[in-house]
């Protein structure tokens, strides 16, 4: 099986485990039987396994298949790149500091009865952050193997948070579809996304996110020039080595064919050696 269709293989095992087991007609059954806090822990555990098996393979086979496109990106697009993560990763904190009625294991008092900040922009702001993450990812990653990987990201994001709707519509009822009413499914498509910022930007999320890109940007740039140093120094170590065993005969010749030449001794007189 090449590498391209073990990610995508893996992918859809994580896809049918997470939404599967908390499907409509699987996870009351298994409530039920075992409880919702070993319930919890077993879809935990179960999402971890195979996220951590999908990102290994990925690590282990990156650049595999064909290469599908090439698009450089320049200077001024890997900040924009950049910019877009920090929005990114602001919909993932602020969404998992904020949680919505559809967040899981999140107890009743901390679920919001309407919307403010972050889900006025969307509903699923985890979900879509991390999908816009994986698909900012695609730009510069474009061999078969990346874009599969990456692909993932948002393909995920848009299935799951449909299935997260429709399995809430049906066990919260009126309240989540009121919900669904006042918050746009896509960031950034509803009427009240400018509330949502200004609301943001009173509890410091614009700025803080700003701060931490503008650090990891510069973190990042810094390990990539130690990277290229190291990759260079290690080419021309293995390089050196390939040829030590050639240069090594070579010289070993040499001394062979050399003549005798003279050389002082210690004591002030000349003495015949071979070098």
């Amino acid at each position: 099986m090449s590498a391209p269709v073990a990610i995508l293989a893996l992918w859809l095992l994580f896809a049918a485990t997470h939404m599967g087991l908390s499907s409509l007609r699987l996870r009351p059954r298994l409530v039920a039987a075992a409880g919702e806090r070993a319930f919890l822990g077993l879809y935990s555990l179960v999402a971890l396994a195979s996220f951590t098996a999908l990102f290994w393979f990925y690590v282990v086979h990156r650049h595999q298949g064909a290469l599908l496109w090439s698009t450089p990106i320049g200077f001024a697009g890997r900040w924009v790149v950049y910019a877009l993560q920090a929005v990114a990763w602001t919909l993932v904190a602020a969404g998992l500091a904020q949680p919505s009625p559809a967040a899981l294991g999140v107890p009743e008092q901390r679920r919001p009865n309407e919307p403010r900040g972050v889900q006025r922009l969307t509903r699923h702001p985890v979900f879509m952050g991390l999908g816009l993450f994986g698909a900012l990812h695609l730009v510069v990653n474009s061999f078969a193997s990346d874009a599969l990987f990456w692909a993932g990201f948002p393909l995920f994001a848009l299935v799951g948070s449909a299935h997260q709707d429709r399995r809430k519509r049906a066990t919260l009822g009126e309240p989540y579809r009121a919900w669904c009413a006042a918050t746009p499914f896509l960031p950034f498509t509803g009427s009240e996304t400018a509330r949502g910022l200004r609301e943001m930007g009173a509890s410091g999320w614009p700025s803080s996110s700003v701060s931490c890109t503008a650090r990891s940007s510069t973190d990042y740039a810094a390990k990539q020039s130690l990277k290229r140093r190291f990759e260079s120094r290690w080419r021309g170590w293995k390089a050196k080595s390939a040829l030590q065993p050639e240069l090594e005969s070579a010289s070993s010749t040499r001394r062979r064919s050399a003549p005798p030449s003279a050389a002082k001794a210690s004591s002030g007189r000349w003495i015949i050696q071979r070098p």
